[in-house]
């Protein structure tokens, strides 16, 4: 019965009005073989108590084996494994915070005094380095009225750099509004192509680069801008208030380590620090001084990983599909 929660039973009908069921495991457990040659296979069907089941005559039962290459580390003292979160499982559910690697074959990992305990550590990563804004999307929008009483309402995206702003703001060809760079604030610079009035909320336009010291008083923003002069933000878009400084890696096979007063199964920590102004998509990460953790499994089947920032939370990250990528480094000390 304890093995009910490990797999998914669908009843089904079979082409013909035959009927039976389906029994498809999640998390298969996998067993050693006592025979190096398979010529014959001996099944047999029982209840919890042992008795073989009795079935109907007529649907034949089929069973799908999956066999396994397992590898002792009797005599290896390093070993080197390379996960990414674009690899296919059986659920499908991967994603660039969560996901879950099934290796091709079993590693039996072997840890006791004469032989040394085995540690691991990240040498190198590959994560994204675009996220969602914590903006909610109704927080996000832009009146721009234009003097003959035109108005155009428009939904800043999630957006990752001052390029992305620009690009987003400048291809909206309706608004009639050139953008950039501006070089001495390194703020946004609005250069409109006629007189408008563009509304937006505090929490927006502080984000953008503005400045307002009691949101509450001043929940909404006008910027009225000339023909002839551009309107600039002081400051650059404060990227640094909605994205995380780190991300820490969890994973499912490492000794739990002591971070803000709990035990948590954190692998690494690793820096998101990235150039906002024309940022890249992937942050490639090398370590020359790498953290090794005990681990705290005998074999390596299944690795899972979950990226969270400093509360805990999964990162958002801009396309959950993004692919990260993690160089393993396993060895015997």
């Amino acid at each position: 019965m304890t093995q009910l929660a490990n797999f998914g039973l669908h009843y089904h009908t079979r082409p013909g009005g035959s009927r039976g069921f389906h029994l498809e495991f999640l998390r298969p457990t996998y067993f050693e073989l006592n025979n190096s040659r398979l010529q014959y296979i001996h099944i047999k069907l029982c209840d919890k108590h042992g008795r073989r089941l009795k079935l109907a005559s007529g649907q034949a039962t089929v069973l799908k084996f999956h066999l396994r290459r397992v590898i002792v580390e009797d005599k290896m003292n390093s070993h080197f494994i390379q996960v990414s979160s674009a690899a296919k499982t059986i659920s499908g559910e991967n994603k660039a915070n969560k996901f879950s690697v099934q290796l091709p074959y079993t590693i039996k990992l072997h840890s006791d005094s004469v032989h040394g305990r085995w540690k691991v550590a990240i040498s190198s990563a590959i994560i994204p380095s675009r996220f969602k804004l914590t903006i909610p999307d109704d927080f996000r929008i832009l009146i721009v009225a234009f003097e003959d009483v035109k108005k155009y309402t428009i939904v800043l995206p999630h957006v990752s750099t001052l390029d992305d702003i620009c690009n987003f703001l400048t291809n909206k060809t309706n608004l009639m509004l050139e953008t950039e760079e501006d070089a001495t604030t390194g703020g946004l610079r609005l250069k409109p192509l006629h007189h408008m009035t563009i509304t937006m909320r505090s929490i927006l336009y502080n984000f953008l680069g503005g400045a307002v010291p009691d949101i509450a008083k001043e929940p909404l923003i006008q910027i009225k801008c000339l023909k002839t002069k551009s309107f600039v933000f002081p400051r650059p878009p404060r990227f640094e208030h909605e994205f995380p400084a780190n991300a820490f890696v969890y994973c499912n096979f490492v000794e739990p380590s002591i971070c803000a007063g709990n035990f948590l199964h954190i692998l690494r920590v690793l820096s998101l620090a990235t150039d906002h102004k024309h940022g890249r998509h992937h942050l490639v990460k090398s370590f020359k001084n790498l953290e090794f953790h005990n681990v705290n499994v005998d074999e390596l089947q299944t690795l899972s990983f979950e990226l969270r920032s400093h509360d805990g939370q999964l990162i958002n990250f801009q396309d959950e599909k993004s692919e990260v990528m993690f160089n393993l480094v396993f060895k015997r000390e």
